[in-house]
């Protein structure tokens, strides 16, 4: 297992955009191992990246404008971190019903 200490990731500069991949963002991703040992990995992102957290986890890494280690560098666009703050976690609780014939209106 390891820990994510940072995701660095930028589109604007030029030297990052390599000529195969002119509409990429580079990502560089910080993790430090159970035994202490860090390192990084590096990639292009094309049309995205995907982290994979818990809403709360976000919200509050998001949110910490004082944390002395960001997570995202540079931080988020304002207007996502708007979008990211007005989510909510609920409970919500299906029921499927099946009947042996159709009873309603077509």
């Amino acid at each position: 297992a390891h820990r994510v200490l940072s995701i660095e990731w930028t589109s604007s500069s030029s030297n990052v955009r390599p000529k195969d991949n002119p509409h990429g963002v580079a990502v560089t991703v910080s993790t430090e191992e159970e035994d202490g040992s860090r390192s990084n990995q590096r990639f292009v992102a094309k049309v995205g990246c995907i982290v994979a957290l818990p809403l709360g986890v976000l919200q509050h890494v998001i949110g910490n404008p004082e944390a002395q280690n960001p997570l995202f560098i540079p931080p988020l666009p304002e207007t996502l971190l708007g979008s990211i703050d007005r989510l909510g976690v609920c409970l919500m609780n299906k029921i499927e019903i099946l009947f042996s014939s159709q009873w309603w209106p077509d």
